[in-house]
């Protein structure tokens, strides 16, 4: 990923990039590699930024370290965060949706306590998915 980021940032090639998605297994979670995509991702206006993990198993975390780059770097231009497989803390989401003002859509996954908390903060969104544990909850306003 270290390459790959170095040659797109020299070349300018995602400076138009607009929406990501990423698949990613445990390993790719570490510091190391999160800090070489939010690297790559800097020069990009990003609006949607997607990530999973390899597996149908609910077990990884999204580190918030991660979030928080993504969010600093792209904030006022997300309109959709969606990380699914993944489960995120209730300060990450809570950060999101303080940083992002024009964030419509928003997915994550969550302790299920939690789920209210989170549902209150997202006044701004046009849609909401919280997923817990095996439970899943989809809210759409238009």
């Amino acid at each position: 990923m270290a390459r790959f980021s170095e040659q797109c940032t020299t070349s300018g090639s995602l400076r138009s990039l607009r929406s990501i998605t990423l698949s990613v297994d445990n390993k790719m979670l570490e510091s190391v590699w999160t800090k070489q995509v939010s690297d790559l991702l800097r020069e990009s206006p990003l609006e949607e930024f997607h990530i999973s993990s390899n597996g149908g198993e609910i077990g990884l975390d999204i580190r918030a370290e991660f979030c928080a780059d993504i969010v600093a770097a792209h904030g006022p231009a997300l309109k959709r965060f969606s990380v699914h497989r993944l489960r995120m803390n209730l300060a990450s989401v809570e950060h999101i949706s303080r940083q992002c003002p024009n964030l419509e859509q928003l997915f994550v996954t969550m302790e299920q306590e939690d789920l209210v908390r989170t549902f209150m903060q997202s006044h701004i969104l046009r849609g909401l998915t919280l997923m817990a544990r095996m439970a899943w909850l989809a809210v759409c306003r238009c």
